[in-house]
């Protein structure tokens, strides 16, 4: 079965995609049918590609923001590019022949095995999301390693909401947490667990790495489709990054 590894990213520094274009050689040894795609509106994007990687990078005009929101516009325009980005990646797959999608960061490294890895687990699923470390230190599930169903993205679009900020949040809906709402609605089932071996790159000094392991109680209750679905629609409704807001107070009583 065909599979598409897709990612974006504006700038990163060259240790990192080194990592990465390394891992992802190792990835395409394992399967040699695998097909990567980078998309970037960083027109001045000159990185030599390995010879030895099969890979396509697709540049796209970066959309320029209207608002009138005078707070958090630089995180606001990185994530409308990364949507931008993520849709211009979909559009090349779904052109192609390829029946799943495995949607990947620049910024991490993965388990060469990771295809059979996903592909085992999503045997009665939709998308399968493998958790990794988000620079928080803290277990997060998102568009950083999912294996992704061609039906799904025949009928979900990446997508965000932007809210007005209020003082200290800049009120962002992500396109994870949007991703896994639409493709709910759709009817579409998520399997969420710790699967892969992932390393985030966080500096030239710092890893946050994680093994495949068993999820917690509390983390079932955090990964509840049921559970995530109802808090983007609050999130909607309130026009506020719950997530972000309860975490934030949670940090600052510690």
């Amino acid at each position: 079965m065909k599979v598409v590894i897709g990612t974006t990213f504006a700038k990163l520094p060259i240790y990192i995609l080194e990592y990465f274009f390394s891992n992802q050689i190792a990835i395409q040894k394992k399967y040699p049918d695998l097909e990567l795609i980078i998309s970037t509106s960083n027109n001045k994007f000159k990185i030599d590609i390995p010879k030895e990687l099969n890979c396509r990078v697709i540049k796209y005009q970066k959309s320029s923001v209207i608002s009138f929101d005078s707070l958090f516009i630089p995180q606001k325009n990185r994530i409308q590019d990364m949507v931008a980005g993520r849709n211009v990646v979909r559009n090349y797959f779904l052109k192609s022949d390829a029946e799943y999608f495995l949607s990947v960061d620049a910024d991490m490294v993965y388990d060469p095995n990771i295809v059979s890895i996903l592909m085992n687990e999503i045997k009665n699923s939709d998308i399968v999301m493998s958790g990794y470390m988000k620079k928080n230190h803290r277990l997060g599930y998102s568009l950083g390693c999912a294996l992704i169903r061609r039906e799904v993205l025949e009928k979900v679009k990446f997508n965000c909401l932007i809210f007005p900020s209020s003082l200290d949040m800049p009120n962002i809906i992500e396109d994870g947490w949007m991703f896994e709402y639409d493709a709910i609605q759709n009817g579409f089932k998520i399997k969420r667990g710790v699967f892969v071996e992932v390393e985030h790159i966080i500096s030239e000094r710092e890893r946050l790495g994680i093994i495949p392991r068993e999820i917690t109680t509390w983390e079932k209750i955090k990964t509840n489709s049921a559970l995530r679905y109802l808090l983007v629609k609050l999130c909607i409704l309130t026009k506020r990054d719950l997530p972000r807001i309860i975490i934030k107070k949670i940090g600052e009583r510690r």
